[in-house]
């Protein structure tokens, strides 16, 4: 059985924690967290360059790293609101 999170294969997460932004692959249920990178070496560029075929969704900034099932859900529902033409 399919994890109910991953409803979407592949997509990149980015998102702002007190120390930098953190860039996040989500591949199905896998989930690689990467960072954080500082302001200076524009994270939304570098995960564009990186993943250039993925979506890219950028979250509002956390007071801490997120787990990997709350990109996993927070990630799904974005990428669903996307689709949907939602904010």
């Amino acid at each position: 059985m399919t994890d109910p999170h991953a409803r979407l294969s592949h997509f990149v997460v980015l998102y702002w924690v007190p120390t930098g932004c953190v860039i996040v692959e989500v591949k199905g249920p896998v989930v690689i967290q990467l960072g954080p990178f500082p302001h200076e070496m524009q994270p939304q560029v570098l995960a564009m360059h990186l993943f250039p075929e993925r979506l890219v969704i950028l979250l509002p900034p956390q007071r801490a790293w997120l787990d990997d099932e709350a990109v996993l859900i927070l990630g799904n529902w974005a990428c669903q609101a996307r689709r949907h033409g939602r904010k």
